[in-house]
């Protein structure tokens, strides 16, 4: 299956609106998990989103500050003991 995407260009408006567009714009994908199907893929998106905004701490090293990334977007994605 390939993707293919369209650049598209948003002059003025703030990356929280364009986020909301992309994500209730976008096309369905094929997916079991019912939480990344409809309006739960969009919520689950912003929220994703809103954690990865967010900048590291004051002396935090790059690695700490990736990995507490990964752990946040595993929690909010509600997958931890899945390996």
């Amino acid at each position: 299956m390939s993707m293919e995407a369209k650049e598209q260009t948003a002059i003025g408006e703030d990356p929280a609106t364009i986020e909301e567009r992309v994500l209730s714009q976008g096309k369905p994908v094929d997916v079991s998990a019912p939480e990344l199907k409809g309006e739960g893929s969009a919520l689950l998106g912003k929220e994703l989103l809103r954690l990865l905004r967010h900048p590291p701490k004051q002396g935090e090293a790059k690695r700490d500050y990736e990995a507490r990334m990964l752990k946040d977007a595993i929690r909010t994605m509600k997958l931890e003991g899945m390996d």
